[in-house]
């Protein structure tokens, strides 16, 4: 109970259930052939909001309170920039790596949490 910052918890939940279920379609659409062609679209939309709200949870992590760090606006930068390369379909190559980046941020800001 460190950062007592409860903002984003709705945002957090959707982008887990959100992946799961995503995750679970497409697993069954690569399973059973004849349900990819009738899911691609679906699949392709719920990805793409799925993206607005990781970058509109982006925007709200910015209103921490703690600076995580001194990462917590390359964090919020990369995530934003990673939503928005991915949403845009044509981008999801560099948003891939992007993405990445956040992550390995992400990591940091959890090791050095864990030290404290």
């Amino acid at each position: 109970m460190r950062f007592k910052f409860h903002d984003v918890d709705t945002y957090i939940s959707v982008l887990i259930w959100g992946n799961v279920v995503l995750s679970i379609l497409n697993l069954l659409s690569l399973v059973r052939s004849e349900l990819e062609a009738s899911l691609i679209g679906f699949l392709m939309g719920a990805f793409i909001l799925l993206q607005i709200i990781y970058i509109v949870f982006a925007i709200r992590i910015l209103r921490l309170p703690d600076n995580l760090f001194g990462l917590l606006k390359p964090f919020s930068y990369t995530s934003i920039a990673s939503g928005i390369c991915l949403a845009s379909i044509i981008l999801i190559p560099v948003g891939f790596i992007v993405s990445a980046a956040a992550d390995v941020i992400l990591g940091i800001i959890f090791f050095r949490a864990a030290k404290q």
